[in-house]
C-alpha cells in the first residue's frame, strides 16, 4: 500500500475498506462497474477478492461469507505478542509482525460484520489483539517520555492516533521555548522594570507621606471671612446655639408658630395677682 498523507483516524478508517479480502459466493453474481473498482463476475460456491467494504454488503444480504484472513488468528497474534515482548526497546513494524498497516481498523470491522465466518473464537481474537495493542501503546508512551526518535515502527493507523497529541506537544514546547529566548533576550522583565523606574514609586509615596495632611484644609482666619465676628459663624471654635425649643419661642417676640396658633404651653400663674387684675377689680 502506498504512504497515506496526513489524514484523521476516521479518514484512515475510511481508506481501510478499501482493503481487498476474500470471499467465498453463495451466488453467481453479475460484474458491478462502478467509478472506482470493479466487482468481478462472481461464481456460486468460488473464492473472488474484492473490496472490504463491498464484502461487508454482500455479507449483510447473506449473499456470500467472509474469508478470514491469515493474520486475523491466534497463532498470528500470539506471536506478534510474544516478538513485541523479546523487543520492549524497539517498536517493530507490521511487516514484522506479519500484520497489515491497517490491522487495527480491518480488524474491528471484520469482529463486528464478519464475526461468525471466523475459524478462531472471536472472543479469544479480541482478547489477543487488546494485549497487542495494549502493548504497542505502552511503548509508545514511554518512547515519547524518554524522548525516544526511533518511532518508524508505527503502522499508518497509529501514527493517524497519536497525530495531533504530538502536534500539540510539539506547539507547546516551541512556545515555551520562544519564552524562554525572549526573556534571555531581554533580560527579566520584573527586575528591568525596577531598575528603569517603571515599576518604581517609592518616590512618590514618600512625598506625600512627608506632607503634613492638615496643610490643605483651610484655617480657622479663612473661615472667619465667611461671616461676621458677632454671627454664628464667625470662627469654628465658637459652639453653634441651641436649637428653639416652646418656650423660647413664647418668652421671645412673637413667632410665625405663635400667631398661627402653634401647640404652645400657657404660662406658668403666679401665686400674687399682678397689678392689672387688683385695678380691674376695684
Amino acid at each position: 500500500m502506498t504512504d497515506i498523507p496526513t489524514l484523521s483516524a476516521n479518514e484512515v478508517a475510511f481508506l481501510a475498506e478499501q482493503e481487498e479480502v476474500f470471499v467465498l459466493s453463495r451466488h453467481s453474481l453479475p460484474a458491478i462497474h462502478m467509478i472506482g473498482p470493479t466487482i468481478p463476475r462472481m461464481q456460486a460456491l468460488q473464492r473472488h477478492k474484492i473490496p472490504l467494504w463491498s464484502a461487508i454488503i454482500l455479507k449483510r444480504q447473506r449473499k456470500c461469507n467472509i474469508v478470514t484472513p491469515e493474520w486475523l488468528s491466534i497463532e498470528v497474534l500470539r506471536r506478534a505478542v510474544s516478538l513485541e515482548r523479546r523487543n520492549p526497546a524497539s517498536l517493530l513494524t507490521p511487516e514484522q509482525l506479519n500484520l497489515p498497516q491497517l490491522w487495527p481498523a480491518m480488524a474491528r470491522m471484520l469482529l463486528q460484520n464478519a464475526h461468525d465466518d471466523l475459524i478462531d473464537s472471536p472472543h479469544e481474537i479480541r482478547a489477543a489483539l487488546h494485549d497487542l495493542q495494549e502493548l504497542r501503546d505502552l511503548k509508545i508512551h514511554r518512547m515519547l517520555r524518554t524522548g525516544t526518535q526511533n518511532l518508524y515502527g508505527l503502522s499508518h493507523f497509529e501514527v493517524a492516533q497519536l497525530r495531533p497529541l504530538l502536534l500539540r506537544q510539539i506547539n507547546l514546547l516551541l512556545k515555551l521555548n520562544e519564552g524562554d529566548n525572549d526573556e534571555n533576550e531581554n533580560g527579566t522583565g520584573i527586575d528591568n522594570g525596577i531598575n528603569d523606574g517603571g515599576f518604581d514609586n517609592h518616590d512618590n509615596n514618600d512625598d506625600n507621606l512627608n506632607n503634613d495632611p492638615f496643610d490643605s484644609y483651610p484655617s480657622n482666619e479663612e473661615h472667619k471671612a465667611f461671616g461676621s465676628s458677632d454671627g454664628p459663624f464667625n470662627s469654628l471654635t465658637t459652639s453653634p446655639p441651641p436649637f428653639p425649643n416652646d418656650s423660647t419661642l413664647i418668652e421671645e417676640n412673637p413667632t410665625k408658630r405663635r400667631r398661627m396658633g402653634g401647640n404652645t404651653a400657657p404660662p406658668p400663674e403666679s401665686d400674687s395677682d399682678s397689678d392689672n387684675d387688683i385695678e380691674f377689680r376695684r
